[in-house]
């Protein structure tokens, strides 16, 4: 192996590394910052897409409508993107959900735990 071709590949192991950063710092900040919250299930609706991986279960990205309860100066209907594992149970309209809000941006919301 020449130099050449291990200059390519730290480069490599660098852009990998730098993008799985960016990917979970909005969840990292959340979980550090977020205001713990609860919101309502009002429309849940299974999207095309699916994650799979080496190391756990095929999960079904749906998108879930939230009403924020007792939402301050913010937007109190989000829409957030979340996996489930196939085969397993899936919020229904009228569950309620604990959530993390970013006290900087109301409309910003996780799905916490």
């Amino acid at each position: 192996m020449d130099y050449k071709e291990i200059i390519f590949i730290c480069i490599a192991i660098a852009i990998i590394y730098a993008i799985s950063r960016l990917f979970g710092r909005n969840k990292r900040y959340l979980i550090k910052n977020g205001i713990r919250g609860v919101g309502k299930v009002v429309n849940i609706t299974q999207t095309v897409a699916s994650v799979t991986s080496s190391t756990s279960p095929t999960k079904r990205i749906w998108e879930i409508d939230l009403e924020i309860e007792g939402a301050e100066a913010g937007a109190a209907l989000v829409t957030v993107r979340h996996g489930y594992v196939i085969g397993s149970a899936v919020p229904q309209p009228g569950d309620r959900l604990s959530v993390l809000i970013d006290p900087k941006n109301p409309d910003n919301v996780i799905l916490a735990g």
